[in-house]
């Protein structure tokens, strides 16, 4: 399509000309360079997670479940611009979720990207789970004994799950798998997101799947706690900003997407920018006022003899987070979270040695203001819904949602 990719930038902020999106200012990762891209249409795509807002399990920033440069970027920009967000309140942090030592669960088990031939068994050697069976459609009574199949899997990872909350230790053994299995495993694995970890752990350690037992743990999974939260659109997939489209996980509302989601809006917001981009006769003239700020804020960065590293401010951020969210939250509690954090941003000065740091700066910039966005939208929100739990809260109508906005600097709410 002659697109043109600009590759290590990061969107940093949304150009506007009549409260309508004409661009965006992005800086280099690489290098001390500033692009102003003027555009007719914008289409956020960016992910919907916001991976560093609080502690990962094992304390190390960048262990995450999800890419740990998912900041909320889009979330942001779409904010500062005046775009309306939704959902924000459904805040799910990381430590809700074990990620590091828990490797089955970001693979499956016993099935998924171990089957057939990992089974589950406890300390003792007992089989728990038995390798599962390959499918074979040649089976008179193939749909008999899937659904019989389905059955007995639900039941056995149900007694998995009951013993481990027990304080009973499973593991993954391979001890019944052929090498042909095996290699499929190794394959699958190398495919499946931090699994090359694993792999190199037991090559490092000159151990081989049969001889090794992959703790096994449960996997809880709260889809609307973590992608809920986005930016709300119509159906054109366009913002309540003009211009402004969202796509995929961006998009508010709609709990787990992946693929099939990111395909289908992506697919439509693509087609409905380029619908809308048609009937714009020429760019707008950007705002140099609004392009010399990042240029002022980069150079305060980058020339400051002194200021803050933005790790330290992070771990700041990150605690005041894990404190003020949880599942039992009251006004008193959030408030004094608001407090924490509003004393975080008078006193921080951020200081980048280089544009790698600089765009570290920018995301720590990101997740306060998201942080605020979250503690005042949960504030805002009365009523049970999801992972908050309000006390003495009435349950709300699912379908009655939450819009977030800023206008003159303060956030704004309106129910939908």
């Amino acid at each position: 399509r002659n697109v043109e990719v600009i590759n290590r930038v990061m969107s940093v902020e949304l150009l506007k000309e009549n409260n309508k999106v004409c661009g965006l200012v992005g800086i280099s990762t690489r290098e001390n360079k500033i692009y102003c891209i003027r555009a007719k249409t914008v289409i956020l795509a960016t992910s919907g997670r916001i991976a560093r807002l609080s502690k990962s399990m094992s304390d190390n920033n960048f262990d995450r479940m999800y890419t740990p440069g998912c900041t909320g970027d889009g979330k942001a920009m779409a904010i500062h611009a005046g775009a309306d967000l939704m959902g924000m309140e459904f805040f799910g942090t990381d430590t809700s979720s074990p990620t590091f030592a828990n490797f089955s669960m970001a693979a499956g088990s016993p099935r998924g990207s171990f089957w057939p031939c990992a089974r589950v068994v406890d300390a003792q050697g007992r089989v728990i789970v038995d390798r599962a069976q390959a499918f074979d459609h040649t089976r008179k009574d193939f749909k008999e004994w899937c659904r019989t199949d389905s059955i007995r899997y639900s039941q056995q990872k149900q007694k998995m799950s009951q013993m481990v909350k027990e304080g009973q230790l499973l593991y993954l053994d391979f001890e019944a798998a052929t090498d042909e299995e095996l290699d499929y495993i190794r394959w699958s694995l190398s495919h499946e997101g931090r699994m090359w970890l694993l792999l190199q752990n037991i090559g490092d350690n000159n151990e081989s799947f049969r001889k090794s037992k992959i703790p096994y743990m449960n996997c809880d999974r709260n889809a609307n706690n973590v992608f809920a939260d986005g930016v709300w659109v119509d159906q054109y997939c366009q913002s309540s900003i003009e211009n402004l489209y969202a796509a995929g996980n961006e998009v508010g509302g709609i709990p787990l997407p992946a693929a099939p989601g990111a395909v289908v809006l992506g697919w439509e917001a693509g087609v409905q920018a380029a619908r809308k981009a048609k009937t714009i006769e020429s760019l707008a003239e950007v705002d140099r006022k609004q392009i010399h700020q990042i240029i002022e804020k980069c150079v305060r960065m980058r020339d400051g003899q002194e200021g803050d590293h933005w790790l330290t401010v992070e771990k700041s951020l990150q605690k005041i987070m894990d404190i003020h969210t949880g599942f039992a939250l009251d006004d008193q509690t959030l408030e004094e979270g608001l407090k924490m954090l509003e004393g975080l941003k008078q006193s921080t000065s951020l200081k980048a040695e280089n544009p790698h740091e600089l765009m570290r700066c920018f995301e720590v910039e990101n997740l306060m203001s998201l942080a605020e966005v979250i503690l005042t939208s949960a504030k805002a929100r009365k009523d049970n819904l999801g992972p908050f739990k309000r006390k003495n809260g009435a349950t709300l109508n699912k379908n009655d949602m939450l819009l977030v906005s800023k206008e003159a600097g303060q956030l704004t709410f309106k129910r939908v």
